[in-house]
């Protein structure tokens, strides 16, 4: 796994990002996420929103659902709104109740329904069934 980890920075020093992201995949896939939530991070600071989103949810997709909160924060802080809602949404689907409180301020009046419904199995808004 070191090994990963140092191909990775590597490659990220050396401008090869596509290289990079390759490394830190492979280092995600063994359940080491911590390089790729420093990359984030540090991506966040710099205001690369579309990186620090990508190297969140490549944590998200490794197993790790509390990234979700912070691809929710990188995706309110680039503006996109509804890519905010789907993360805290995803948050919630994965089972994180902490979640709950700000998608439903995400929603807005839209959140009637989820509070009132709950969710499907596969993450969307339940229908009304009474």
């Amino acid at each position: 796994m070191r090994w990963w980890r140092d191909v990775a920075w590597a490659r990220e020093r050396a401008g090869d990002s596509d290289g990079a992201a390759w490394a830190y995949r492979q280092l995600a896939s063994t359940g080491d996420t911590e390089l790729l939530r420093r990359l984030g991070r540090t991506r966040e600071q710099a205001r690369d929103h579309d990186r620090a989103a990508w190297a969140y949810e490549q944590i998200a997709d490794a197993g790790d659902p509390t990234a979700l909160h912070d691809l929710a924060r990188v995706r309110r802080a680039a503006g996109d709104r509804p890519g905010m809602r789907r993360a805290y949404l995803r948050a919630v689907d994965a089972g994180d109740t902490d979640a709950l409180r700000p998608l439903t301020d995400a929603m807005g009046a839209d959140a009637g329904p989820l509070l009132r419904y709950g969710l499907e199995p596969d993450g969307r808004v339940s229908p009304p069934w009474w």
